[in-house]
């Protein structure tokens, strides 16, 4: 009996086996993407990186790093991307995220305050007690605010206050400096004292003319006129500064508001004016109110204190301020004190008073994580971006406006509190005669060394696009940076996705 042969038989079936098997396989096919057609995506973006690698070899960035990414706010996708995952400083660009982390927490309606109470009966038109003026945050509470409130005590009939003016800042602690700041930036505006009670910016302007008696050298004015601020002038010959400068030196040992200027009479150019910052902004805003109440006849038989409204107090006057007008001063004129009270304000909402910088940086990472973005990587200090301590990636940054645009509720108030290229805020002066004149809102930001550029240009398309451009570590005059920045935004407004190539003023 001759044995089966086997081996013959599978060496034929296998491979009809494998041929059986492969032509029963299911087929994956992918239709075709009818919005975005590859070929013409390919060679939109070799367009774009073209242009764009041009300008990044140009002699500005020679010893200066470029970052930048664009992204379409209406498809989602990215368009251009060069060290867009480096850690780099936002400068006032983090205030897009403070605003962002805002109309989370707080919502579209929220309400800034500052309320004023009292303590005690009104008998007479005499208040047996205390008037407490307490602040929740509002940046923007103005001197018309303190007349306002004057009226309305007239209009409670009370004639004297027998007792003291209590301010009442709890809602924050105490730190007044966020981490970060330079100490030699005071006393400038840009960096106020942070206070959950706040007046004018927390800012008085002082202004030097020369006087035209020749018994003095200088006239000086101080606005808001108050007490409050004192200065001494140091006019001897010889105290040059450079271009023949006032200085004007802050001397607060003493807890005093108290100022130097100081310059040579003779050669100074005048007149000069000063936006100076003041310490203790609650005391600054009893003070100022102390001084309106008596101004209009008021008897004032207490002091200006600080202290805490207590339960009993009952409350009399409310001014709100509300989160649009806020943002709109955060963004479109770049104002370092709502971005830092809004920062403790939304550590407040969130995690109770007092607010602290430390609470605005988990409240902010709790917001960035719910929008599904990293965290890990980046470094939040304070919420102005003032701070050299913030690090971000231009990734980030625009994966959270992407994320806020697809937000109806919240992208019109954030949309809206941005600059137009053009046409006002920080932009005003801006790419005035191009055409990408208000078709670009966005956030500027400078620090020495650093100007970035953030937010939404709309192209003459009619796309969404979303453009961060961050240029860090240089020497050259900032304005050679925000010059490329406008001229890539021209650039962007004529990027049509249908086209093979970039289209400008109609010709490939």
């Amino acid at each position: 009996m001759k044995p089966y042969i086997i081996t013959p038989i599978i060496s034929i079936l296998f491979p009809l086996l494998f041929l059986i098997s492969c032509s029963t396989a299911p087929e994956i096919t992918r239709e075709p993407d009818d919005e975005h057609p590859q070929p013409i995506e390919r060679t939109r973006k070799s367009q774009i990186e073209l242009r764009l690698q041009n300008i990044l070899k140009r002699d500005e960035f020679r010893h200066t790093i470029p970052s930048l990414i664009i992204m379409s706010a209406d498809y989602g996708d990215t368009i251009f991307s060069y060290q867009s995952d480096l850690l780099v400083r936002p400068a006032s660009n983090q205030k897009l995220i403070t605003s962002a982390a805002a109309l989370q927490i707080l919502g579209p309606n929220f309400n800034y305050r500052t309320v004023v109470y009292r303590s005690g009966e009104i008998t007479n038109g005499i208040l047996d007690g205390d008037i407490v003026i307490k602040g929740f945050g509002d940046p923007l509470l103005r001197l018309s605010d303190l007349n306002e409130i004057v009226e309305s005590l007239r209009l409670f009939g009370i004639r004297e206050i027998n007792g003291n003016i209590i301010v009442d800042d709890s809602y924050f602690d105490d730190l007044q400096w966020p981490t970060g700041w330079m100490w030699d930036d005071e006393p400038h505006a840009y960096v106020p004292h942070i206070s959950a009670l706040s007046i004018n910016s927390n800012v008085v302007t002082i202004s030097v003319e020369r006087s035209p008696d020749p018994g003095r050298q200088f006239n000086v004015h101080v606005s808001p006129q108050t007490s409050y601020i004192q200065y001494e002038l140091q006019t001897e010959p010889g105290n040059v500064q450079p271009h023949n400068e006032l200085q004007i030196i802050p001397r607060m040992t003493t807890g005093q508001n108290k100022f130097l200027i100081k310059g040579d009479p003779d050669i100074v150019r005048l007149p000069r004016k000063f936006n100076v910052t003041v310490r203790d902004p609650a005391l600054f805003t009893g003070i100022l109110l102390q001084e309106i109440l008596v101004e209009t006849g008021m008897i004032i038989n207490g002091s200006v204190v600080r202290g805490f409204k207590d339960s009993a107090s009952v409350p009399l006057v409310q001014i709100n301020t509300p989160i649009d007008s806020v943002l709109y001063a955060m963004n479109k004129s770049s104002n370092n004190l709502a971005a830092e009270t809004t920062w403790k304000t939304i550590a407040a909402a969130l995690y109770g008073p007092p607010g602290t910088g430390d609470g605005g940086r988990r409240a902010v990472e709790h917001v960035l994580q719910i929008f599904g973005l990293d965290t890990a990587p980046v470094s939040f200090a304070d919420g102005s971006g003032v701070s050299f301590y913030n690090l971000i990636t231009p990734r980030m940054l625009a994966e959270l406006l992407f994320y806020i645009s697809e937000d109806g509720q919240l992208f019109k108030p954030f949309y809206e509190s941005l600059a137009i290229l053009g046409i006002d805020g920080t932009l005003i002066r801006r790419a005035v005669h191009s055409q990408a004149s208000g078709r670009v809102r966005a956030k500027t930001g400078t620090l020495t060394g650093v100007s970035t550029l953030a937010g939404y240009v709309d192209t003459l398309h009619e796309e969404r696009l979303i453009v961060v451009m961050m240029f860090q570590n240089f020497t050259l005059p900032a304005g050679r940076y925000r010059h490329i920045q406008d001229e890539i935004c021209e650039m962007l407004i004529h990027f049509n996705r249908e086209a093979s190539v970039l289209t400008i003023s109609g010709k490939p």
